[in-house]
Order: structure tokens, then C-alpha cells, then sequence
């Protein structure tokens, strides 16, 4: 019992998380305005890291090549990921009784899917090596999680503001 308890546990924010990713994909905004938002969330992007890193454009854009490499390997795990806590939700909304083996498996695989990006950032951040220094590299860490915190609360703040 504790243990079934356990596992429900660890499964329900699993699949909260799945339906705020589908719920924020689905805000009402056509795919053009998506778009057109996250080119200019680049630009903005892309002008602030020049600055930050004192770094040419020729350098930005390798950097931004080795990072939608990245961003393609986290798209892939993403939909994997959203696949398997899709058909997880299915079988607990209608109750299936699969048993602790079926939802150890399925945390697993979970787990490992979560692993694999980590791993694909930690190759992301190796790669970073051949072309910033260890300095350039510390601020642009900072400045990548400074920058989506920054547009993490422009997107709470309400309409208008």
C-alpha cells in the first residue's frame, strides 16, 4: 500500500507537468504570433549574449548552432517523455490495475529520458569548451538562467502591465 502510494505520488506532478507543457502550448496565439515571438525573444537573445560574452558574430552563430542541436535532442526526449506520461495518464484516468511492476517500468523510462538531456547538456556545455573561455563560459551560464528568469516573470506578469 505505501509503496502504490509512493508511486502515485511521484507520478501525479509528473503528469501535471505533461498538461501545463500541452495547456501552455495551446494559448490561444496561432502559430505565426508563436513564431514571430520566440525570433524576436532571439534577437534579444542573441544582442544581449554579444554583449555578455564580448564575442563576434561569427562565434554567436556557431555557438547557436551547436545549441539548436541541443534544443532538437530535448524537442525529441520532450515528445518521448509527453508520449509515455500521455499513456500513463490514460491508464490511471481509467484505471487500470496494472500493478507496481507496469509503474516502476514506466518511471524508469521516464528517468532515463530525463537522464538523456541531462547528458545532452552536459555534451552541450563540453562543446562550449573548444570555443569560450572558462570565464565566458561561467557568464554564460549566469546569463541564460538570468535571461529565461527575466522572461519567465514577463510572462506572469498580466496583460498591459
Amino acid at each position: 500500500m505505501k509503496r502504490n502510494l509512493f508511486i502515485l505520488l511521484f507520478i501525479i506532478p509528473l503528469l501535471i507537468a505533461a498538461q501545463d507543457n500541452r495547456r501552455n502550448d495551446h494559448n490561444g496565439q496561432d502559430k505565426n504570433q508563436r513564431d514571430n515571438q520566440r525570433q524576436k525573444i532571439e534577437q534579444l537573445e542573441m544582442k544581449r549574449l554579444i554583449e555578455v560574452l564580448n564575442i563576434s558574430h561569427e562565434k554567436v552563430n556557431e555557438f547557436y548552432a551547436r545549441r539548436n542541436e541541443l534544443f532538437d535532442t530535448y524537442s525529441k526526449l520532450r515528445k518521448e517523455k509527453n508520449e509515455l506520461l500521455d499513456n500513463m495518464e490514460k491508464d490511471i484516468k481509467t484505471n487500470k490495475k496494472l500493478g507496481e511492476t507496469y509503474y516502476k517500468s514506466e518511471i524508469k523510462k521516464v528517468m532515463e529520458i530525463e537522464h538523456k538531456m541531462n547528458n545532452a547538456r552536459d555534451k552541450f556545455i563540453g562543446a562550449l569548451k573548444s570555443m569560450f573561455n572558462p570565464e565566458q563560459i561561467a557568464k554564460y551560464l549566469l546569463f541564460e538562467t538570468r535571461f529565461r528568469e527575466e522572461l519567465q516573470s514577463l510572462q506572469m506578469r498580466p496583460k498591459g502591465q
